[in-house]
């Protein structure tokens, strides 16, 4: 599960909390008008107020009144504490969240305007960096932003956990009105997102380095990240945050920094086929492939029969555009049929890889062909594609249609396609005593599953046992 930049900062602040309570209790000390704020008593506070109580004790995770009013976006009981002189930049404990924050969060343009007017550092930072603006963004609220703007908040910073900017916060969390204002100030919509390594550097006892080792990652990606707003918006499927995007000038080919993936690719890999049509509709690229050579035609057939691991593959059943409308699409707007992936795809399945068989050089219809998918291989054939070419290994889609690689439980094919894909393939023209690089034909991959039905019609067809 992937979690927003809000709840991660409010998950990491609960753990944070948790630990305060448990190795520190004495810590919280006595904060009476901030236990008034937090709940919304305006009467007691002002009774507090007059009896000249501490106006900034806080409470053990750091919550001050001021900050109790601006989480329950109370303007008559911020009014009573600053008109005091309650203090508008102390940060909480736990996250250094200042009033500012919470009254953007709430995308109150009202207090957000309160608080500045009392010299709020309109820019004051999260303990991970995220800015005021970035929590407006996440709001959506278009009137927060323009206060936040016209006060000074930089349009372009990073918080320092991942590089990601406000921009791509409203991506994130499907705000197209608050992307369009953010870029009407100007905001920049190509800027990416760190690129991290996911190389390991271990220090010892002594705080000396240790030899470097790769996280175990399938198919040797050794960075992740570099994501637009686009990329960011594409992934999660928010259609109308990508339709913004496009409308402001979003280039709808940049990749990522970190595999190289474009927008299309990675909506489809996540099994958002409405927003690839909507690239494909606005000029995407069907021929962009990442560093594993994965493009969009070679997506779209994986994603029909995803290969099973203990997490779930994302959904598709909400989509408005079918997936074997999306393959016909790509391939009328030029896409290559034949193009071969460089490497198995270290996504596909997410864990638990139970197959055995190297992927490297498969193509779409080699892919549909592990699957029994023969509705996108006969779209394929029809569009031009080889039937006959093999992995680089050799292994040819008559021999991954009979098993060869076949996992049960964990391939997905579909339902009782088997023989209609073997036949499908002889058609076309297979050698069924073709022997990829490690001895295997495809009356391995029969026997190797137990189909005698399968193994009897491959021997009447020429097969040598």
């Amino acid at each position: 599960m992937t979690l927003t930049v809000t709840a991660r900062l409010f998950v990491g602040g609960l753990a944070t909390l948790l630990w305060w309570t448990v190795q520190t209790p004495l810590i919280a000390a006595d904060a009476p008008l901030a236990d008034a704020a937090m709940e919304a008593d305006l009467e007691q506070v002002r009774r507090l107020i007059a009896e000249d109580v501490e106006l900034n004790a806080a409470q053990g995770d750091g919550m001050t009144a001021l900050h109790w009013a601006a989480f329950h976006n109370d303007l008559e009981l911020a009014d009573a504490l600053l008109e005091v002189d309650a203090d508008v930049g102390v940060t909480t404990r736990v996250g250094a969240l200042t009033p500012l924050w919470f009254a953007a969060t709430n995308g109150s343009a009202e207090m957000v305007d309160r608080l500045l007017t009392t010299e709020a550092d309109v820019n004051a930072v999260t303990a991970t960096g995220a800015t005021p603006l970035m929590a407006a963004a996440l709001s959506g609220s278009v009137e927060a932003i323009d206060v936040l703007v016209e006060r000074g908040a930089f349009l372009n910073s990073r918080e320092t956990e991942n590089g990601q900017t406000a921009l791509m916060f409203a991506a994130w969390e499907n705000r197209p009105e608050a992307i369009r204002a953010l870029v009407r100030h100007g905001a920049h919509v190509g800027l990416t997102s760190l690129v991290t390594s996911m190389i390991e550097s271990r220090l010892d006892e002594y705080g000396n380095p240790v030899p470097q080792r790769r996280r175990r990652v399938p198919g040797g990606n050794s960075v992740m990240g570099g994501m637009t707003a686009l990329l960011f918006a594409a992934r999660d499927g928010h259609q109308t945050a990508v339709r913004a995007l496009l409308d402001v000038g979003a280039d709808a080919d940049q990749v990522s920094g970190g595999d190289g993936s474009s927008p299309m690719v990675i909506a489809i890999a996540n099994g958002h086929y409405t927003v690839a049509q909507m690239l494909l509709d606005h000029g995407a690229d069907p021929n962009l492939v990442n560093i594993d050579g994965l493009g969009p035609v070679y997506a779209t057939v994986n994603m029909r029969f995803a290969p099973v691991s203990w997490a779930p593959n994302p959904p598709t059943a909400q989509e408005t555009v079918d997936s074997l409308a999306l393959l016909r699409d790509l391939l009328k707007h030029g896409a290559n049929p034949d193009a071969r992936i460089a490497r198995k795809l270290w996504f596909s399945p997410t864990s638990h890889d139970r197959g055995w068989v190297d992927t490297s050089g498969a193509t779409a219809f080699w892919r549909a062909a592990q699957s029994s998918d023969v509705e996108a291989m006969q779209i394929l054939v029809e569009a031009g594609a080889d039937p006959l070419l093999a992995t680089y290994g050799g292994t040819t889609p008559l021999m991954v249609a009979a098993g060869i690689g076949w996992a049960g439980n964990f391939t997905q094919n579909a339902p009782g396609a088997f023989m209609d894909t073997i036949r499908y393939c002889l058609e076309l023209g297979a050698d069924v005593n073709a022997v990829d690089a490690k001895g295997f034909t495809a009356l391995h991959g029969a026997a190797g599953r137990g189909d005698s039905e399968m193994a009897r019609y491959l021997v009447e067809n020429g097969a040598r046992v």
